[in-house]
């Protein structure tokens, strides 16, 4: 008996320069798809994915597909769920593995309505902080962006906030500074790492390997 993975190799050895899946935008041979799937399965297995579930929540497409093998590369398992399925459908297959979280940008008008929706609200700058704070917003529904990084601003949060919000940490000096107020403060702070996709936001592999390391 032959494992998928298994399969998988014989058909990309077989056919390296045949097209595998085409999407609207574009094609994959196989071997681009072996390459992709690998290069997916390796971050994945560096952030401690093997044996645990992922969910990967997007429209079906190339890109999808190679992240489908990326989970298998890593030894986790997948959840997929197609982002055209309906709401009440997406939030009965994943259960408490997935969270829904309203990015706040430029619409704080938005936040009555989402607020009663979704798990989280994204704060992007310390202008919207204050609108949620006005707005009698629970800091357990608040997920504090790394683009804060002002100082004051950060430790305001944090002395307000405290452990009942989550922190995304996107780069390492950003890290350095809620890693000195939890300290300070004799207090864990739940941080979500943001992976780079190669520009210049979020941590790459190397220093998202460091932050794990220092995560007690």
């Amino acid at each position: 008996m032959h494992t998928i993975l298994e399969k998988f190799e014989e058909t990309v050895n077989a056919f390296p320069d045949q097209i595998a899946v085409e999407d609207a935008d574009r094609h994959y041979s196989w071997k681009k798809l072996r390459d992709a799937a690998q290069r997916a399965g390796t971050v994945l297995s560096s952030i401690g994915c093997q044996r645990k579930p992922v969910v990967l929540m997007m429209e079906k497409s190339c890109e999808a597909l190679a992240l489908l093998y990326g989970v298998l590369y890593s030894g986790g398992f997948y959840v997929f769920v197609d982002t055209a399925q309906p709401d009440e459908r997406i939030r009965r297959e994943t259960g408490n593995a997935a969270k829904l979280c309203f990015a706040m940008k430029c619409n704080p008008f938005l936040m009555p309505l989402a607020v009663s929706e979704v798990d989280r609200i994204e704060v992007c700058s310390y202008g919207v902080y204050c609108i949620c704070r006005k707005d009698g917003i629970d800091p357990g529904k608040l997920l504090i962006s790394g683009v804060l990084k002002k100082p004051a601003e950060l430790k305001r949060i944090v002395e307000e906030c405290g452990s009942k919000a989550g922190y995304t940490v996107e780069s390492m000096g950003q890290f350095a500074m809620l890693d000195d107020l939890a300290r300070k403060r004799r207090e864990k702070l739940r941080g979500y790492i943001r992976l780079t996709s190669g520009n210049q936001f979020g941590l790459d592999r190397e220093s998202a390997n460091t932050v794990l390391s220092w995560q007690e």
